[in-house]
């Protein structure tokens, strides 16, 4: 049984580390090469940015939680888990709010392609990015308020987690119901709407003098909401774990205990999925 539980640490912190790996190399390429081009410091591509960097944020959460996981213990003292727990909450959902801004700007270009012109540009893009940070530390304070760490006396192990105040179910559930409405579902309800007005448009527009503008914008619209589906299906085993998790439906066994690592090794990779195709996008 102890070998059985070794070799699950060795396979998680050996996917960990492949993860992060990549997935801060990927973002940096991204970065380095919007921030040296002029010519790639285009609207769409300003929050291509804000994206790789809440993306590398988030993923420099991986060597702590890691580091938890393989000593069994949180050896990084308080502060650092009140910063890391917080960062991670941030940076997750100002990715899915960026990915919000750029499906709608893409519903703006393609709808109102003239009168929107004086209102879509590049300062407009990066002042809207700040506006996604100051959102998403805003909805993610609870985290920075309650997360500590806890020491057991018995075995002398440290956890880093969110400790709710009194009545912690209640807390814990509303906690749980808010991330999920405000992290994911509101967000797609913003996408879907989006979606619906683009196809609308284009639809319209065939056969018309911008056609070929459309398809143009089309391309580029369906490359941000695929990044969006992508994010979806990155996510939703958590948000539906994080609800299960909740109730009576779901009890925690040793048989399942790979279940959470598995939904948060699948969210932590949408990070790596997202600079790829921001890539492949801009060579072409």
């Amino acid at each position: 049984m102890a070998g059985s539980t070794e070799n699950i640490k060795d396979v998680l912190t050996g996917t960990y580390a492949a993860i992060c790996t990549l997935g801060l190399l990927v973002n940096v390429i991204l970065i380095t090469t919007i921030l040296t081009s002029r010519r790639l410091r285009t609207i769409p591509n300003i929050y291509l940015l804000n994206l790789a960097i809440a993306d590398e944020l988030f993923l420099m959460g991986i060597p702590f939680f890691a580091t938890n996981i393989y000593k069994e213990t949180w050896p990084f003292g308080n502060i650092v888990c009140k910063i890391v727990l917080s960062s991670d909450t941030t940076t997750m959902f100002t990715s899915i709010f960026c990915l919000t801004a750029m499906s709608a700007d893409r519903c703006i270009a393609a709808a109102l392609p003239l009168k929107s012109r004086r209102c879509r540009t590049v300062k407009t893009a990066a002042v809207i990015n700040g506006f996604m940070w100051v959102l998403g530390l805003a909805v993610s304070s609870p985290v920075l308020a309650f997360a500590t760490t806890e020491t057991i006396s018995s075995t002398g192990q440290t956890f880093c987690n969110i400790y709710w105040p009194k009545p912690v179910g209640i807390w814990a559930l509303s906690f749980v119901l808010y991330s999920t409405f405000v992290g994911f579902v509101l967000p797609f309800l913003v996408v879907l709407i989006c979606s619906v007005v683009l196809v609308c448009v284009y639809r319209s527009s065939v056969g018309s003098r911008y056609g070929r503008r459309m398809q143009k914008q089309l391309t580029l619209s369906c490359v941000v909401y695929g990044m969006v589906v992508l994010f979806a299906l990155s996510w939703l085993p958590f948000y539906i774990f994080q609800i299960l998790n909740m109730t009576e439906h779901f009890l925690m066994t040793p048989e399942n205990s790979w279940i959470p690592y598995s939904v948060v090794i699948l969210s932590y990779s949408n990070s790596v999925f997202n600079p790829v195709i921001s890539i492949i996008l801009n060579k072409h």
